[in-house]
């Protein structure tokens, strides 16, 4: 029987994790490689290569900090913090000697933008760098359960692009992922009962994720055209959701 304090845990985890030489689509309308290169004839906008990508690498690095307490059967509290560092670069070798360019890269999201640059190792716009959880579940009486999850992370990095013969591509002089979205917060509540009707076990349950219905969207003006910059796409986040369960079980 734990005592009223109930008994804290501290966890701290280290991560690394390196992937290379990966495999992804190639377009040659993108002209990295010349369709003689990649053994096809004529160009065809249709056309997409699959194949490895030498050289090509992603670093995670990421330190995990975790407090939980146990009440025991009364119920469980945990509280986390998580940094991470995501990199990778966009040289990827086999690149024809006429088109001193990034390599084929062509559908990876975080490269995309890097379009016709010199070759690039360093962070990705995929990156989160911060996020803090916190979760309890707690028995009140009465069969009564409740439960709450709330998570802040630091927004995704992004980049500032233009538009040139069709392609974003990155503005000039700029770093990658200089621009960041916004912080993005999440609350979810719920509240179940647990009874039984003879040999038959109940359960009926109500919750509601994102319950402040917090940055449900947030438009980002990251390309630049003549000038004037338009939005390019939107960080969007699961808007408020009420969610009624029954289960019953033998």
């Amino acid at each position: 029987e734990l005592g009223p304090l109930g008994i804290w845990v501290l966890e701290t985890v280290l991560t690394r994790k390196t992937s290379k030489d990966l495999i992804d689509t190639y377009n040659p309308a993108w002209g990295y490689l010349q369709p003689s290169e990649l053994g096809l004839g004529a160009f065809s906008p249709n056309v997409r290569v699959i194949g490895n990508l030498p050289g090509l690498k992603r670093v995670y690095q990421g330190l995990d900090v975790v407090a939980h307490r146990s009440f025991g059967d009364r119920g469980r509290f945990q509280a986390s913090y998580t940094y991470g560092d995501l990199r990778g670069n966009s040289e990827a070798g086999n690149v024809s000697s006429s088109s001193p360019t990034n390599t084929g890269f062509a559908r990876i999201p975080s490269l995309a933008e890097d379009y016709r640059r010199g070759a690039y190792d360093g962070s990705l716009n995929e990156d989160v760098r911060h996020i803090f959880k916190s979760f309890g579940a707690f028995q009140v009486g009465y069969g009564l359960e409740v439960t709450f999850s709330a998570t802040i992370r630091s927004g995704l990095h992004y980049t500032p692009v233009k538009r040139v013969s069709g392609n974003d591509v990155l503005v000039t002089s700029t770093e990658r992922g200089s621009e960041t979205l916004p912080w993005s917060r999440n609350l979810d509540l719920g509240i179940a009962w647990n009874g039984k009707a003879g040999p038959v076990a109940l359960r009926v349950s109500l919750e509601a994720f994102n319950l402040t219905n917090a940055q449900p969207g947030v438009a980002v003006n990251n390309r630049i055209d003549g000038g004037n910059p338009s939005p390019s796409f939107t960080n969007y986040q699961q808007p408020r959701v009420l969610q009624l369960g029954f289960r019953a079980g033998v």
